[in-house]
């Protein structure tokens, strides 16, 4: 075969390095190294009688992005390299970390996550790499971190990450401390609307809130207050609502230079009836066994107040400082029974005090 028919076929072969059917004529370029031509990626094949010249006219965008002879060809596909958020389970509170690596990619998308509570710092489109985010995650359930991302090549395949939340153990010092029968703890709940008159602090319908921290259904922090909250309650639920004195009392504590302070509660405007209790408690879920004060630490009643002072005795029930306790609430007597009647869920609508 001549220079010339030679450097044609060359050509030819190199243009069309890039199909993907199985090949008609191999270039062989020596040291083992060969490159296939597919002649179903040409539209004109013919060979000249006397010369033995063969011309193969190639199918427009079948040849190598940028090899100078050949058209620009298919972008190369985005990909999404690795995407990990870790640990995979933690306790409600704890932080986790996200790191992704990508090829190909001008933007990825986190809209397909579905998440048990709100990430405040994962929005809605990311960057295309991160070396560690990291995020609380307030919410005792399953989320699943989804990645998505896309570049001119196309769209990459959704890759998902799934971390599992659990609730906050209850401390060591309470080993044997159960809750009343029958019950379990609620961690969330979803906030609805029109739960009451008009005038009372109201989150945005659909706003999912952690039920076993102070925060933040009636403060960012406590004792921090910034109104009422109606925390739904089903038959047999309960609430265990954690919150820690601190280290400061007298005139740096935010009830105007006194030590003390309480929860008041009332019958809620919707679905209301019910008879609550409330205790605070060093343990979740404690109701009788281990209160500071068998007397003044547990109430009943549809409305009332659980009043607490810091450091000393009297009318209240009896704090240390900086101690985590729980208000612990229920709609059911201390033997379980259930107080909510035929509603089956009824609606702790409570302030600070």
């Amino acid at each position: 075969m001549n220079q010339r028919r030679s450097l044609l076929l060359g050509l030819a072969i190199l243009c069309a390095s890039t199909a993907t059917q199985a090949a008609n004529l191999i270039l062989d370029l020596g040291n083992g190294i060969t490159v296939p031509y597919l002649i179903s990626t040409a539209r004109e094949i013919s060979i000249a009688p006397g010369t033995g010249n063969i011309t193969l006219r190639l199918v427009q965008g079948s040849g190598a992005a940028g090899d100078g002879w050949c058209g620009e060809g298919d972008a190369p596909p985005p990909s999404i390299l690795s995407f990990i958020v870790s640990p995979g389970a933690i306790t409600v509170g704890q932080s986790v970390t996200a790191t992704w690596s990508t090829k190909n990619v001008t933007s990825c998308s986190t809209t397909a996550s579905v998440l048990a509570g709100t990430v405040s710092n994962w929005p809605a489109t990311v960057g295309t790499s991160s070396t560690g985010l990291n995020m609380v995650l307030p919410t005792a359930g399953t989320y699943a971190f989804r990645l998505q991302c896309s570049g001119p090549g196309g769209v990459s395949p959704t890759v998902t990450s799934t971390v599992t939340v659990t609730t906050t153990p209850p401390p060591t010092e309470c080993p044997g401390v159960n809750p009343p029968p029958g019950t379990t703890r609620m961690v969330s709940f979803t906030n609805t609307s029109a739960l009451r008159a008009d005038g009372n602090t109201e989150w945005p319908a659909g706003t999912v809130l952690a039920a076993d921290n102070y925060s933040p259904v009636w403060g960012p922090v406590f004792p921090t207050r910034t109104g009422t909250g109606a925390i739904p309650l089903l038959n047999g639920q309960y609430a265990a609502m954690a919150f820690n004195t601190g280290t400061s009392s007298g005139s740096s504590t935010p009830w105007g230079g006194s030590n003390f302070g309480g929860l008041l509660w009332t019958q809620a405007q919707q679905n209301g009836g019910g008879t609550a209790m409330v205790a605070i408690s060093e343990c979740p879920g404690d109701f009788s066994q281990r209160l500071p004060d068998p007397v003044k630490c547990v109430t009943t009643g549809n409305s009332g107040q659980m009043n607490f002072i810091l450091g000393t005795t009297g009318s209240r029930c009896p704090l240390v400082l900086n101690k985590t306790y729980y208000y612990n609430i229920g709609f059911f007597d201390l033997n379980g029974n259930q107080t909510c009647g035929a509603n089956n869920l009824c609606h702790f609508f409570a302030a600070p005090n």
